[in-house]
């Protein structure tokens, strides 16, 4: 493969997206539901969710492939609304790359500038210019059938690059990767966003590839955003139960309130008193005495050691090891605690003692590491 270097790009000025009040209706089903959002100029968001919850909507709605129910979308102070798909400075690169069979590689690219009436020595320029960001300058003779899945993607990339839109939408493009390829695809993506200063707006379902990607990340379940952060602000700050559960592994647990005294919070749950530090309220809300809450706390932030005589202490609870499983760099153990609930513990490998199933243990965590949430069953 190539190895041509790309001199990178004075950022952008003009991919800065506000999207107010935006709604869809689909007869009597609501897609997006009063939606605010605030894209920075070169910025790398991803808009992440279980399949349904609205992002390639939106996604759609930005490139104008749907029109809004209510509300604006605009580009650098420009409403969009209204405005005919070919005559946004957006491109969108979709997850099934739809790459003409009949057309080389050189060809594909080159589509858009000439129905675009572009002049036949800037076409050429341009051409060679988007191959050279995808690093695929070698492959400009070869038709789409002659390529992996990993080089139809770059071509797809440099066919939407070469008409340099001010914002480039993705649609789950790397789906049909399989994981190493798609691995090496994200830090490619990443690294081309970062030369070219260009707006990306990422859809995916894949938390790790938001969380490996991402300037912020945009979480949304049922037509809403639920959060907007970082990767570390969404992994270690999750704003309610469902992007706990969304990014990344957790455990949930049940408790109750069953004291308040002194900025700490007493809980209990499956006869165990568990103590959570960091004040009275459950993600911003006052907690009162006697409340359902839940506590949730990361697999990586637990630890093991064999059940003894001793006392319970505060922030453990009683196990029963049901499986172990090697992970690479870290060891997984299933554990059952209460009626059966199971409870997920991963420790690095370095670290991990070798436990046999059946093993009674008791599981420990900081209590700063445990979120309280209000029990929204």
């Amino acid at each position: 493969m190539s190895t041509t270097t790309i001199t990178a790009a004075a950022p952008a000025t003009t991919g800065e997206l506000s999207i107010r009040s935006l709604r869809k209706d689909f007869g009597a089903v609501t897609a997006i539901k009063d939606l605010d959002l605030e894209i920075k100029a070169g910025e790398f968001i991803s808009l992440l969710g279980p399949s349904g919850c609205g992002k390639t909507t939106l996604l759609r709605m930005i490139a104008g492939f749907e029109a809004p129910t209510e509300g604006s979308i605009e580009l650098a102070g420009v409403d969009l609304v209204g405005m005919p798909v070919h005559k946004r400075p957006v491109n969108t690169v979709f997850q099934a790359y739809a790459l003409f069979p009949h057309m080389n590689v050189t060809e594909n690219i080159a589509y858009g500038l000439k129905q675009s009436k572009t002049p036949k020595k800037e076409i050429g320029e341009r051409v060679h210019e988007a191959l050279s960001m995808v690093r695929m300058l070698e492959f400009a003779d070869r038709s789409p059938a002659q390529l992996s899945g990993g080089q139809q993607q770059r071509i797809a990339l440099a066919r939407a690059l070469v008409n340099r839109p001010d914002v480039l939408l993705l649609d789950e493009p790397m789906s049909a990767l399989d994981r190493k390829l798609r691995e090496e695809m994200q830090v490619e993506l990443k690294l081309l966003q970062k030369r070219l200063g260009i707006t990306f707006v990422f859809v995916t379902h894949d938390q790790e590839e938001a969380l490996a990607m991402s300037d912020r990340i945009v979480v949304m379940y049922d037509g809403k955003i639920q959060q907007i952060g970082s990767a570390q602000e969404v992994y270690t700050s999750p704003a309610n139960s469902f992007v706990g559960g969304f990014i990344g592994k957790q455990n949930f647990v049940d408790a109750t309130v069953e004291s308040l005294k002194d900025g700490a919070v007493g809980l209990r749950s499956v006869n165990q008193t568990l103590i959570h530090p960091a004040g009275g309220e459950a993600n911003g809300i006052p907690l009162v005495l006697g409340q359902q809450v839940q506590v949730a706390i990361r697999p990586e932030s637990m630890r093991l050691r064999l059940a003894d005589e001793s006392a319970q202490a505060p922030n453990s609870v009683p196990g029963r090891i049901a499986s172990v499983s090697f992970l690479g760099d870290t060891v997984q153990y299933v554990l059952l605690i209460g009626a059966g609930k199971e409870i997920i513990v991963r420790i690095p490998q370095a670290q991990a003692v070798q436990l046999p199933t059946d093993q009674d243990v008791i599981i420990e965590w900081d209590g700063a590491a445990a979120k309280v949430y209000a029990d929204e069953s």
